[in-house]
């Protein structure tokens, strides 16, 4: 009985906390589809010895995949704790040699000076602020990639449209071009691109 009574507090104490870090992030854990990642790693063009951040990780899977796929090292940032805290166990048993971590920290508040490429599947609210960082704290030709949901008013340097859902993954250049500064030859590279293995 006691056993029981500790799994439903347990339970409880998991839906507050996930419930508390939607109420302040406004951005739910769900997972990127794992038939996407490796056009998710081509696009972005990270390899090895990059850096790539997950600007919100959840547990860790897609992370620690995006960096098996291309030998990059990974940063990830989680809000949620015993999310997060999966997502630290996963780092850690995720295999000899594979540089990646996992943080309980708010993306906004992290560094992103040496970072490569910021790959998000966030939501369409918080999209501007993450594209504003990036584009004051990323180097020249550092990527952000995010999957299904666009910068509004920014332009992308490509999009592809994956799986038979046409799921969009839009891929940005630092600097980030706005609308306002794109030119005809700009709003060509943001053309939509298909996906396809074709």
């Amino acid at each position: 009985m006691i056993a029981v009574i500790s799994l439903i507090v347990l339970a409880f104490l998991l839906l507050l906390s996930s419930l508390v870090t939607l109420g302040l992030t406004r951005v739910p854990v769900v997972r990127t589809p794992v038939v996407h990642l490796t056009k998710i790693v081509s696009a972005s063009g990270a390899g090895k010895g990059q850096l790539i951040v997950d600007a919100g990780c959840a547990d860790g899977r897609t992370l620690v995949m995006l960096c098996k796929l291309c030998g990059a090292s990974g940063r990830g940032y989680e809000m949620n704790a015993p999310v997060a805290l999966a997502g630290k166990l996963r780092a850690l048993f995720s295999g000899r040699g594979l540089k990646v971590k996992v943080y309980l920290r708010d993306f906004f508040r992290c560094d992103l000076d040496d970072v490569d490429v910021v790959y998000c599947f966030l939501m369409p609210g918080v999209m501007e602020r993450v594209a504003d960082k990036c584009t004051q704290e990323m180097h020249k030709g550092a990527c952000l990639v995010s999957f299904m949901w666009e910068v509004p008013g920014c332009i992308p340097e490509k999009t592809l449209l994956l799986g038979a859902r046409a799921d969009p993954l839009y891929v940005y250049r630092m600097p980030v071009k706005s609308a306002k500064q794109a030119d005809p030859v700009d709003q060509k590279l943001g053309e939509k691109l298909d996906g396809s293995d074709s």
